[in-house]
């Protein structure tokens, strides 16, 4: 009669079971947060890395080529101090095309009947932060680039 009773008041008993519920959730609950935080991050650093390619070229669009003056536009378009210019910044003669810049040698006729025109590529880096360091698959060096027409 004992044991009926015990098992029945441990079957019903209650106390407790919110924490042992907690215990089991709050490890996968921390890992999805920081998932999150991390995914967060990487987006972040990418559109930082954009923004500062997309300010080199703007530079390049409106100053002409200067190799080291676009770099400093890449370097000075945001307050982090790791982003840098590399690869460094090219220039070349292209034609447009629909699927994009369709590279070709100076001095020759396109398909529009318009010379060649010239371009730079544009790039910048910048090193991600991240939650837990190498674990993860995403890079660690975010590089993005921009393409603009010179005058």
């Amino acid at each position: 009669m004992r044991l009926k009773t015990w098992l029945k008041a441990l079957i019903c008993h209650q106390k407790g079971a919110v924490a042992i519920e907690f215990a089991l959730v709050a490890p996968i609950l921390v890992l999805m947060m920081t998932g999150v935080v991390e995914l967060g991050l990487a987006a972040r650093t990418y559109l930082l890395a954009t923004d500062a390619a997309s300010d080199g070229a703007s530079y390049a669009t409106h100053n002409g080529w200067d190799a080291a003056k676009i770099a400093n536009a890449v370097v000075g378009s945001s307050s982090s101090r790791s982003i840098s210019a590399s690869p460094a910044a090219e220039s070349f003669c292209g034609c447009p095309t629909s699927s994009g810049i369709s590279r070709t040698t100076c001095g020759l006729s396109c398909s529009d009947g318009m010379m060649a025109r010239r371009y730079a590529k544009i790039y910048a880096s910048l090193n991600r932060p991240s939650v837990f360091a190498k674990v993860t698959t995403l890079p660690t060096i975010v590089t993005a680039s921009a393409t603009a027409q010179l005058p």
